[in-house]
């Protein structure tokens, strides 16, 4: 109500943006806050004047790049084989297939990494074509390179998909349990409308598998 000259005073309040996965189709969203303060004061001839000031300040609001992670043994654009659930010292293929979406804002350079564990193989075989995935021999490390990535993804248009075939051989030591088949999977981008790179990361994917009517019992390692 009244500030003597000299002092300050300060006041706090919060707020939430619509979440970017609502459906509606944001585009490069941004926060507009316009703050103003104004009073009376008395001036040197003690005649009341009415004063203010009025701050301007935008936030910019980063797109939603998502991924998403999913194994298989009977779905996706491969054959797989070998038993099921796994047996130790025998080999058995699977299906890893990841799916990108992107919120609000133009993402490029985007890349998602992931390293195979030392008893997880490459097969060798990619889906769909157009889709640049490279793996690192020496350091188990796939690469799927995609370039720009659209506002809207998986939204207003189709997700990315991409998928590959890797070769699982369980050792004895590994009996009992289910294991890893792919570890930690993290997507990167730069976002251009915000000038900054955002990421997201998706949890190892081990031998409970996304294969609809799927048993538990079989992602367990057997003698």
């Amino acid at each position: 109500a009244s500030i003597p000259a000299g002092e300050h005073d300060s006041v706090s309040f919060s707020f939430a943006p619509k979440s970017l996965s609502s459906g509606v189709p944001f585009r490069n969203p941004e926060i507009l806050i316009d703050v103003s303060v104004g009073g009376k004061r008395l001036s040197d001839s003690q005649v009341p004047e009415f004063i203010s000031s009025t701050l301007e300040r935008t936030i910019k609001i980063s797109s939603d790049l998502r991924l998403s992670s999913q194994a298989f043994y009977n779905s996706g654009p491969f054959t797989n084989s070998g038993p099921l659930p796994p047996r130790a010292e025998q080999e058995t293929t699977y299906t890893i297939e990841w799916l990108v979406t992107n919120s609000s804002n133009l993402i490029t350079d985007a890349e998602v990494h992931a390293t195979l564990p030392s008893y997880v193989e490459w097969a060798g075989f990619t889906s769909p074509p157009q889709e640049i995935i490279d793996y690192n021999p020496n350091n188990g490390l796939i690469t799927w390179e995609l370039g720009d990535v659209s506002p809207g993804t998986g939204g207003v248009t189709q997700a990315r998909r991409a998928a590959f075939q890797i070769q699982l051989l369980p050792s004895i030591s590994q009996v009992g349990g289910p294991v890893i088949l792919i570890g930690e999977q993290t997507i990167t981008g730069f976002d251009r409308f915000i000038g900054k790179t955002v990421q997201s990361t998706r949890r190892a994917q081990n031998t409970e598998l996304n294969d609809s009517g799927f048993n538990i019992e079989h992602s367990i390692v057997v003698p």
